[in-house]
C-alpha cells in the first residue's frame, strides 16, 4: 500500500462506536465502521450490512436448545452492556423502547474482554452481533442464540 499511496499512513484503530463518532465528527479519524450511526450534519454515512443480534449467557443458561430468544426474555434478565451511546447498546434500547421493555442492566462496561468474563462466569447475560462474539469467545462457557 506504501508504494502505490506514498505519503499515506494508515492507522487501524479498535473502539466502540461510541467513542470512534466524535473522532469522525472532530477529524480525528477519517473513517469508521459503526453500529447503529445516527444521522449527523458533518457525516456521511452508508451502510454496509444488516446483522441480527444475539443473545448470549452462560453454560447451562438453558437457552442451548432455543431456536431464537426473543428481546422479551432477555430484557429482564441480568444485563452486560456497554454505556450509552455505544452503537449496540443504542440498537439493544431501541429494539426494547419498539417493545416498550424495560432493560435490567447489571453491569456497563466499554470493555468486550469484560463483557465475555462476566457472562462466562455467569453474572449476567449479553446481545451483541455475531461478528463482536464469534471470533474471540471460546465456546465452552457460554451459549448463544439469535
Amino acid at each position: 500500500m506504501a508504494s502505490r499511496y506514498p505519503g499515506i499512513k494508515l492507522r487501524l484503530t479498535v473502539a466502540y462506536a461510541g467513542t470512534l463518532r466524535p473522532w469522525l465528527v472532530s477529524g480525528q479519524v477519517d473513517v469508521a465502521l459503526l453500529y447503529a450511526a445516527e444521522k449527523h450534519p458533518d457525516l456521511v454515512l452508508e451502510p454496509l450490512i444488516e446483522e441480527e443480534l444475539w443473545g448470549l449467557g452462560p453454560k447451562g443458561c438453558g437457552m442451548a436448545g432455543a431456536t431464537a430468544v426473543r428481546m422479551a426474555d432477555m430484557a429482564g434478565r441480568a444485563l452486560v452492556l456497554p454505556s450509552n451511546p455505544h452503537g449496540i447498546r443504542l440498537l439493544v434500547e431501541h429494539a426494547c423502547a419498539l417493545e416498550n421493555l424495560q432493560l435490567n442492566i447489571c453491569v456497563e462496561t466499554d470493555a468486550l474482554p469484560v463483557q465475555r468474563s462476566v457472562v462466562i462466569d455467569g453474572l449476567g447475560y449479553t446481545i451483541l452481533p455475531r461478528l463482536r462474539w464469534s471470533a474471540t469467545w471460546q465456546p465452552a462457557g457460554w451459549r448463544a442464540r439469535r
